[in-house]
Formats: C-alpha cells, structure tokens, sequence
C-alpha cells in the first residue's frame, strides 16, 4: 500500500511540474509579447519518397536576438516545426508549394503537445519572444511524374545544417524511371546547386517563352 501510494505521490509531482511549467510558460511568453523580434532562422524539412512523391516545408521562425537564434533550443525548434508541417499536411494534386495560415499551423501537433506549446516552452527558456512568421508545404505523391526536392540552407547551424539565415527548396518534375538508384548522388548535387541559385538571384523561371 506505502508503495502505491508513494507512485500516485510522483505521478502527481509530475503532473504539478508539467503545470506549473505551462503557466510558467504562458506568463513569460504574454510578459514578451510585443516585442520587436527580427532575428531568428529559416527552417526546412525535405523528403523524397520512393514512389516519386515529395513532403517538404519551409517555415520561418523569428526571435529578439542573434545569440538566442544560434541557441540549439531554438534551433531544434525550428527543425521540429518544419518536420511537423511537412508530415501533418494531407497530400495534395498540386506539386506546388502552398502556404498554411500561422493560426492553423499553431494547432499542429508537436511532441506531446502543439507547435504553439512548443514555443511557450522555449520562451519560457531564452526569455525571449518568438514568433512564426509563415509557413508553406508541399505533400505529393506522385503518380504520372516524379518529383523531388532539392534543399540549400546558407549560413547555417553547425548542430542544424537544415536551419540557417536563409534557405530554399525546389522542386523537381522527372519523368517515372528516369532515374534509378546509382545515380541518386548526381541528382542531389544538381538540385542543391539549383536550390543554391534560386536562394541567391529569386529566378521565376529558367527559361521562358516570353
């Protein structure tokens, strides 16, 4: 009987701790709202499935300071907030990124909690604000065509190369077995070239009829 009662003794430790911890959080997190928050990272999350399809996401996530955006707390957040994105969004026909509202992808499911719990708790630790400025998606499964994502992050994070000061996906329509396995290594070096130059000179386009 002692034994279960010093059980149910911790298990509502915890729960007071994972309680206090959220209100915690919150205070902290309404006390910065306001403030100017111009720093932080680009996040991305690419994959390319076997069958031809692409889950991909961009988001861009924003704090007070460069110090705390070079934090691994906040740099792990940025990366889990992309994966979230990319793995809750529903395939779609469209093989074109297409933007998710900021309210929408608070909710999104995060570890045990959401996207926006998340936050709270990582403001709660770097006493900054921190903001998500967008995000965008692209989930297809391809089925006439193939498409890949290739990805280019500059200046990133040495514990993060997916997150950085800036960064670019780009997608990719091949024609089903146009490739196979031997050659996935030269792909992935066009496409981050690609993706490097779509960061760096904003092209809308190869080459036009126009």
């Amino acid at each position: 009987a002692k034994e279960s009662e010093n059980t149910d003794s911790l298990v509502a430790a915890l729960k007071w701790l994972e309680e206090d911890l959220h209100t915690s959080g919150s205070e902290k997190a309404e006390k910065v709202k306001g403030r100017d928050a111009k720093e932080g990272l680009i996040g991305v999350y690419a994959l390319n499935t076997p069958t031809g399809g692409v889950q991909a996401a961009i988001i861009e996530l924003s704090c007070e300071t460069d110090f705390v955006s070079r934090n691994d707390a906040f740099g792990q957040l940025a990366r889990d907030i992309a994966q979230a994105v990319a793995t809750d969004s529903k395939a779609t026909e469209n093989p074109n990124f297409q933007q998710r509202p900021v309210d929408e992808v608070l909710e999104v499911k995060l570890g045990s909690g959401t996207i926006n719990s998340g936050i709270t708790e990582v403001i709660s630790r770097t006493r900054e604000n921190i903001l998500l400025r967008r995000a965008a998606f692209c989930c297809y499964e391809g089925s006439n065509a193939a498409y890949r994502i290739g990805t280019y992050i500059h200046n990133s994070l040495p514990a993060f190369p997916s997150q950085g000061r800036i960064g670019g996906l780009a997608i990719f329509r091949m024609r089903p077995r146009q490739y196979d396995q031997s050659q996935i290594g030269i792909l992935e070096g066009l496409e981050s070239t690609i993706a490097r130059q779509v960061v760096g000179f904003s092209p809308t386009a190869i080459d036009s009829p126009d």
